[in-house]
């Protein structure tokens, strides 16, 4: 990577959404006392590497996970993570409902090689998961971000209902769109802040 985090260089991620500050979003999962990164990209790295060579260690001993954090626009944070040997954090049920309960809405997009799914939590607590590969919802997705999705091209009916242009997209391209659509955000606005912090999450 270069010392701005770009989406095609990061091979496996997860990217958390929500209406709150970097540090509060940090906080939410995990992150305690976070400190600035004057180099986004190369942190993140370094850690992958360390956490990728630990993964021999007893599991007391790996490399915990790290995430950093970026205000994007207004009041609206996201949180990186690139190695998820232990776990994405901001995958996780318990951790994405409680950010929704604090803040409202929270939404983790997440994607490797062979997957691309989307995380929805809102204050309900319950957590609808988008497949952006074939298009499948599991959980209850409200009207309007059903609608949303279905004006960017998406069916609830999967892949054989999907709007050409997207069925034309690579697997992460669907992924960007539907995110766009739940969340008005790309994934690469995610990536373009400008000032991050960030840490090791708890195990």
């Amino acid at each position: 990577m270069d010392s701005r985090l770009r989406l095609q260089n990061l091979g496996a991620a997860a990217i958390t959404l929500a209406p709150t500050n970097p540090s509060a979003l940090l906080d939410a999962l995990t992150v305690s006392n976070p400190q600035p990164l004057e180099d986004v990209a190369a942190a993140l790295r370094e850690h992958y590497d360390d956490a990728w060579f630990m993964e021999q260690y007893p599991a007391s001993e790996r490399q915990p996970p790290m995430l950093a954090a970026s205000q994007i626009s207004g009041e609206w944070s996201a949180a990186v993570e690139i190695f998820g040997a232990t776990g994405w954090v901001g995958c996780t049920p318990q951790l994405l409902a409680a950010l929704a309960e604090g803040h409202g809405f929270a939404c983790t997009a997440y994607f490797d090689q062979e997957n691309a799914k989307i995380f929805l939590c809102d204050q309900s607590g319950d957590i609808a998961q988008i497949d952006a590969t074939t298009g499948r919802r599991v959980g209850t997705i409200n009207a309007g971000t059903e609608a949303r999705l279905a004006q960017a091209g998406f069916s609830a009916e999967g892949f054989p209902i999907m709007s050409p242009e997207l069925k034309e997209l690579s697997y992460a391209g669907r992924l960007n769109a539907a995110f766009a659509a739940v969340t008005q955000y790309t994934l690469e606005d995610c990536l373009a802040g400008s000032s991050w912090i960030g840490g090791l999450a708890q195990r």
